[in-house]
């Protein structure tokens, strides 16, 4: 109950104000045309941009179902992984936010909900068949190697166009691996600076779902002087954390008890 009542005020937050950003035409002549929000939020025959929040949604649809593909054995855990990166793969070549084929009920950003699962489940049989020592070792024994390979890859792949990185599962793959090689790297020479970072384990939520509500307003702002281009597409993202750790202070300072619902965290004073 908790996790859907959760999904249901950040969604309503993000369509409070990601509606008039993304969808101007539900506000004419200072009023809500009701008709139009019903489209928008593709109660009709189309999900709308981002509305709700999709990346909660995935969230959401993983915490309820977990208890499910736990009990599932090892080899329909394996069959299920290669069919959601299928799939996922499938709906990213005919996915309607890019001009697509796909039909009009395909959720936004489907292809990434299906990965979303597959890696799910792949934790889960890694966890089960390996440990996460026996893996954290191997990423940390390899970790360079991972990340070399990782960046030799993203030059003809990101720069020359074959293919974004985020549509392809392996590719999605390769860059878990990546960030997994920092975290070792990062915990062997530089450990105080990441007891820092886990130090604000309990905003992670937090800054998960806000960060997509305040990131189009920074980009908007940012347009306003720049044109869009590599630095701000560097920079808007820091940004972008820095406000949400900002408000997260801010408002488990003016209303703990509300942070600590909101934030699904028992909030500790540092």
């Amino acid at each position: 109950m908790q996790i859907l009542m959760m999904f249901a005020f950040w969604s309503l937050v993000g369509c409070v104000f990601l509606l008039p950003l993304n969808y101007p035409m539900v506000w004419q002549h200072g009023e809500v045309v009701w008709s139009n929000v019903v489209t928008a939020l593709g109660i009709t025959w189309m999900f709308g941009w981002n509305v709700p929040l999709w990346f909660l949604r995935v969230l959401m649809v993983l915490a309820l179902f977990a208890p499910v593909l736990r009990r599932c054995s090892s080899g329909l855990l394996a069959v299920f992984i290669v069919g959601m990166m299928a799939a996922g793969e499938v709906f990213c070549e005919e996915a309607w936010d890019e001009g697509g084929n796909a039909p009009g009920w395909v959720p936004y950003r489907m292809y990434e909900s299906l990965y979303a699962w597959a890696f799910f489940a792949g934790g889960i049989l890694v966890k089960r068949e390996v440990g996460t020592d026996k893996l954290t070792e191997f990423v940390t024994r390899y970790s360079w190697l991972i990340i070399l390979f990782a960046v030799a890859l993203f030059v003809p792949v990101r720069l020359w166009g074959f293919l974004l990185p985020c549509r392809s599962g392996a590719l999605v793959m390769l860059g878990v691996g990546t960030i997994m090689s920092i975290g070792c790297l990062a915990q062997r020479f530089t450990p105080r600076l990441c007891n820092y970072v886990a130090s604000w384990g309990p905003a992670a939520f937090f800054i998960y779902v806000t960060h997509d509500i305040i990131l189009p307003y920074l980009k908007l702002l940012w347009l306003n002087f720049f044109e869009w281009n590599t630095a701000g597409a560097m920079v808007i993202p820091l940004i972008t954390l820095c406000v949400c750790c900002c408000l997260f202070i801010f408002l488990r300072r003016i209303c703990p008890g509300f942070t600590r619902w909101a934030a699904m965290v028992k909030i500790q004073n540092k």
